[in-house]
C-alpha cells in the first residue's frame, strides 16, 4: 500500500491451505531477513572479542602466578624492604668491625700481646665475612630489582587484559540491550 508501512500479500492457489502456507512462510522470511538488517551484529563481534580477552586475562593471571611461585615472590614490597633492612644492617654491622679492627691495630701497636693479636685475626675474619656477605646481598638486591621489573610488567599485562575484557564486557551487554530493543521493535510486525 502506497505511502504507508504496511505490505499488502497475495498469493492465489485452487487449494487454500498451500496459499496460506506459502504467503506465512514468505512472512516469516521477511521477518528473518527484517531481523538481520535491521539488528546490530556488534554483538557476535564482541563476544569473540571479550572471549578473546577473557582467555587473555587468564593466560597472564596464569603467567603472574607460575613467575610468582616459581621466583618465590609474595609481597614484592615486602621482600625488597627486607632485603634493604638487611643490607642496612650487615653494613652497619661491617662498620663496626672496621672501628673495633682499627682499636685492635692501635691496641696491638701499643703493646703486642697474643690475645691482641687472635682478637685483630678474628676481627679481619669477621670483616672478610661481613664484606662477602654483603655482597652476596648486593647481588640479591640487584636480581630481585630484575625479577620485580619482570613482575611488575606482568602485572601491567595482567591489568591492561583485565581492562580490556570489562571494556568488551560493557560493550557486549550494552549491543544485547539494543538488540533486545530491536527485536522488540520488528515485534511491531503484524499479519493482517
Amino acid at each position: 500500500v502506497r505511502k504507508s508501512n504496511v505490505i499488502e500479500v497475495s498469493f492465489r492457489h485452487k487449494d487454500p491451505r498451500v496459499a496460506a502456507r506459502a504467503v506465512n512462510l514468505l512472512v516469516d522470511d521477511y521477518r528473518e531477513k527484517h531481523l538481520q538488517v535491521f539488528s546490530d551484529p556488534q554483538s557476535s563481534f564482541l563476544g569473540q572479542q571479550l572471549a578473546d580477552y577473557e582467555q587473555k586475562l587468564k593466560q597472564s593471571e596464569s603467567l603472574m602466578e607460575a613467575f610468582k611461585r616459581e621466583n618465590r615472590i609474595f609481597s614484592p614490597e615486602e621482600q625488597r624492604s627486607l632485603l634493604l633492612k638487611q643490607y642496612q644492617e650487615e653494613k652497619l654491622l661491617a662498620e663496626n668491625t672496621r672501628e673495633e679492627i682499627r682499636l685492635a691495630r692501635e691496641s696491638l701497636r701499643e703493646q703486642e700481646t697474643a690475645k691482641t693479636r687472635a682478637d685483630l685475626n678474628s676481627l679481619n675474619a669477621k670483616a672478610a665475612a661481613l664484606t662477602k656477605r654483603l655482597g652476596t646481598l648486593e647481588k640479591e638486591i640487584r636480581s630481585f630489582d630484575l625479577l620485580d621489573n619482570e613482575f611488575q610488567t606482568l602485572k601491567r599485562e595482567v591489568a591492561s587484559n583485565e581492562k580490556n575484557y570489562r571494556t568488551y564486557l560493557e560493550r557486549l551487554e550494552e549491543a544485547r540491550i539494543s538488540e533486545d530493543m530491536n527485536r522488540k521493535k520488528i515485534a511491531n510486525i503484524s499479519v493482517i
